[in-house]
């Protein structure tokens, strides 16, 4: 009994380690692993645009004028890569930067950056990302990072922290299920845990204090998908 639960920690073990130099060592052979170099790539999108003042808005009542102005959208670099661990498991990893281009505001911002591991049975990834529910839009953002962001008319633009996401395989060739948890972790500030946005003598200290899953398809020329978000960091 003692030498399987040992057997089956240091398994565990092994793997952590696995998918951790896979992480911090790409390029470097190690016996029964691939890895790749990294791939380090960017993204400058700028525009010179005509804004126009909303004067129903009594704070910005004293620049009554439209102006032209020098916007970065979402600038962005980053480093990314995979890892072959074994036949049939990949270890993957991204993280990335916005960039102000423009000049503006700050010089360097958080965007996605997450882990995680790939098999025929789906893929798990553990950190900061796009939710189920922001990625079920697909392609029909055209606008995407621009005035006309379709996050200006609708909910559920969220990219989010401390995410844990499983990932189902391609289902009959058209479907794929994404679930994402969010726990509601310990406050910083206080040291105690999170207060529910709805119920402040709640404490949200679960594995599932919010969600956000979707099921998306497409055939041919034909995408759809349903999505639905729960208190993922106080959106309903």
């Amino acid at each position: 009994m003692i030498w399987t639960f040992w057997e089956k920690e240091m398994k565990r073990n092994l793997i952590a380690l696995a998918v951790s130099a896979a992480i911090v060592m790409p390029g470097v052979a190690v016996a029964g692993m691939s890895m790749d170099a990294p791939t380090v790539y960017g993204l400058m999108d700028l525009s010179v645009d005509l804004e126009s003042i909303d004067l129903d808005d009594a704070a910005l009542a004293e620049d009554a004028a439209s102006n032209w102005a020098v916007n970065s959208h979402s600038s962005r670099f980053g480093v990314k890569g995979h890892s072959e661990l074994a036949d049939g498991v990949k270890a993957f990893y991204k993280i990335e930067w916005q960039v102000s281009a423009d000049g503006d505001g700050d010089t360097f911002k958080q965007r996605s950056r997450y882990a995680g591991i790939k098999t025929d049975f789906g893929s798990l990834q553990l950190g900061k990302f796009d939710t189920p529910m922001k990625k079920s839009q697909g392609k029909f953002d055209l606008f995407n990072d621009h005035a006309a962001d379709i996050k200006t008319v609708t909910f559920g633009e969220n990219k989010e922290s401390d995410l844990i996401q499983y990932t189902t395989p391609k289902i009959a060739g058209m479907f794929t299920a994404k679930l994402a948890l969010q726990p509601g972790e310990e406050n910083e500030v206080t040291g105690g845990c999170t207060a529910d946005a709805d119920d402040a003598t709640k404490c949200k200290d679960g594995l599932t204090d919010g969600f956000s899953l979707s099921v998306a398809g497409s055939q041919g020329p034909i995408y759809g998908a349903i999505a639905y978000d729960s208190d993922i960091d106080g959106f309903d």
